[in-house]
C-alpha cells in the first residue's frame, strides 16, 4: 500500500505540472509570439509529444526490462522537467526539442508505472490499487486548475513575463519533486495470492535473462501480444481513452472558453473561469478512482463490464448535453455562431450545464481507465510491461490523431466520433472480459 500511494503521489506532482501546463501553454506563448503563432506553437508541441509518445511505446518494454521500473521512472521523469523549464524562457526550437524528449520518455515512464503497480498487487488488490492510483493521479487536474484559477487575475487576456515565470517555475519545481520522490519507492516483494499461495511477480526488476539480451525478449513479447485476439479487443477501449483524453484536456476547455466571447455565460464569466471546467473534470476522475478503489475487489470478482457500461452511459449523456449546450464551431473559433446549435435552454448556453458536463466527462473517463488498468495488471500479471506499453500505444495514437483534427472539426462531428468509438471500445472490452472470466482470469504470452 505504501508503494501504491507513493507511486500515485509521484504522478500527482509530475502531472499537476504537466497537465496544467498544456492547458495554459497557448495563452503563455501568445504573449511572446502573438496570438496566431503562439497558438500554433502550443498546438504543435502537444502534437509532437503524442506523435513521439505513440512510437516510443514500442521501445518501452525493452527499456523497462533493462533498467527496471524504479530507475525507468526516475530517468524518464527528467524530460518532463526539461519541457516545463523550457517555457520559463521559451524559444520555438527549445519548446519543440523539449516536447520530443518528453514524448520519447513518456512511453517507458507509463510502462514502468503499470509494471510497478502490478508488482505491488495481486488478483484481489489490483482493482483497489488501480483506483487509488487513478484518484491520486487525477487530483493533479484539481490542484493544477485551482492554482491557475487563484493565481491569475479575473480579467486575464494574456499572461505577463512575471506570471509566466511564477507559473512555470512552480510547475518545474513540482516536476523535480516528483522525480526526487521516485527514490522513496520501496522494492516489491513476494505477495499472497487470493488462493492463499505466495508468489514473486515474474516481471520483477532486473531479471537477468531479460537484461542480458538488452530487452529484445520484451520487444518480441510486445509484437507477439499485439497479434492476440484479446489484446486487439482491449486496444479498442484503449484507443477510445485517447479520444477522451484529447476531449477533456484540450477540446472541452477551448469550447467552454470561447463561449466567453459571446457573453452568453453571463457577464462575470471570464477566461480564468475555464479552469473550473478542468477542476470539475478532475473531481469526476477522482470520484471514479475512489469509488472503484473501494469496490475494487468486488468489481474484479463480479466482472468489470458493469463499470465499463456505466462509463459508456455517462459519456453518452455528456455527448447529448454538450451537443445541446455548446455552439458548433466553439472548439476552433473565438467568435462562435450562436444560430448553429439547438440549445438546451431558450436563453442560450448554460454555464451550469457546462460545468456538470465537465464532471460527467471526468467520471466516465475514470470508468474506462481504471478498469483497463485493473484488467491488464490482473490478466497479464507476468507480462505486464508489454501489455501496458500496448495500452499506451493505442491511447497515444488516438490522442495524436484527435489532436490533429480537433482544431478543424465542428463539435457535433467530434462528439459523434466520441460516441462511435465509445461503443466500439466498450464492446471490445466486454467481449474480452467475458472470455477471460470463462478461462479463469489469466492470460499469458505463449
Amino acid at each position: 500500500m505504501y508503494n501504491v500511494i507513493m507511486l500515485g503521489v509521484i504522478f500527482l506532482f509530475l502531472f499537476t505540472a504537466f497537465q496544467t501546463s498544456t492547458v495554459v501553454e497557448p495563452t503563455v506563448l501568445q504573449q511572446i509570439y502573438g496570438k496566431e503563432k503562439g497558438n500554433t506553437i502550443g498546438f504543435n508541441s502537444v502534437a509532437i509529444i503524442y506523435a513521439v509518445f505513440t512510437f516510443a511505446n514500442w521501445l518501452a518494454p525493452s527499456v523497462v526490462s533493462v533498467l527496471g521500473a524504479k530507475w525507468t521512472l526516475f530517468l524518464c521523469g527528467i524530460p518532463y522537467c526539461l519541457f516545463l523549464g523550457a517555457i520559463i524562457h521559451p524559444f520555438t526550437y527549445t519548446v519543440y526539442i523539449g516536447a520530443a524528449l518528453l514524448g520519447l520518455a513518456a512511453g517507458p515512464l507509463w510502462t514502468a508505472q503499470g509494471l510497478y503497480l502490478t508488482q505491488n498487487s495481486n488478483k484481489d488488490t489490483i482493482g483497489r490499487n488501480s483506483g487509488i492510483f487513478w484518484a491520486l493521479l487525477e487530483s493533479s487536474l484539481v490542484i493544477g486548475n485551482l492554482f491557475v484559477y487563484l493565481y491569475l487575475p479575473a480579467d486575464i487576456a494574456t499572461i505577463t513575463d512575471q506570471e509566466r515565470h511564477v507559473i512555470y517555475g512552480t510547475f518545474t519545481s513540482l516536476g523535480v519533486l516528483g522525480v526526487i520522490g521516485v527514490v522513496l519507492l520501496g522494492r516489491p516483494t513476494s505477495f499472497r495470492r487470493g488462493d492463499g499461495s505466495y508468489s514473486l511477480n515474474l516481471s520483477q526488476e532486473h531479471t537477468t535473462p531479460v537484461a542480458r539480451d538488452y530487452g529484445l525478449t520484451a520487444l518480441k513479447d510486445a509484437f507477439h501480444l499485439v497479434q492476440t485476439k484479446e489484446m486487439m479487443l482491449v486496444s479498442l477501449a484503449s484507443f477510445y481513452t485517447g479520444i477522451s483524453l484529447t476531449f477533456f484536456s484540450s477540446v472541452y476547455d477551448t469550447a467552454v472558453g470561447n463561449i466567453e466571447a459571446t457573453p452568453k455565460f453571463g457577464p462575470h464569466f471570464t477566461k480564468r473561469d475555464v479552469a473550473l471546467a478542468g477542476l470539475l473534470v478532475g473531481l469526476g476522475e477522482i470520484t471514479g478512482g475512489l469509488l472503484f478503489g473501494l469496490l475494487g475487489k468486488r468489481v474484479v470478482r463480479s466482472g468489470r463490464d458493469p463499470v465499463i457500461v456505466l462509463g459508456l452511459v455517462t459519456h453518452i449523456v455528456f455527448v447529448g448535453v454538450t451537443f445541446l449546450n455548446l455552439p458548433s464551431n466553439s472548439p476552433y473559433e473565438v467568435t462562435v455562431d450562436l444560430s448553429r446549435t439547438p440549445y438546451i435552454l431558450p436563453l442560450g448556453p448554460s454555464v451550469y450545464v457546462a460545468m456538470i458536463s465537465a464532471y460527467l466527462l471526468g467520471f466516465g473517463d475514470s470508468c474506462f481507465n481504471t478498469q483497463i488498468y485493473s484488467f491488464l495488471g490482473d490478466t497479464y500479471e507476468t507480462n505486464s510491461a508489454p501489455a501496458f506499453a500496448l495500452y499506451k500505444f493505442f491511447q497515444s495514437l488516438a490522442a495524436s490523431i484527435s489532436f490533429f483534427y480537433s482544431p478543424y472539426l465542428d463539435i457535433q462531428y467530434q462528439l459523434l466520433i466520441m460516441v462511435v468509438f465509445a461503443v466500439i471500445g466498450s464492446a471490445g472490452f466486454i467481449n474480452v472480459e467475458w472470455s477471460t472470466q470463462r478461462r479463469g482470469g489469466y492470460l499469458a504470452i505463449k
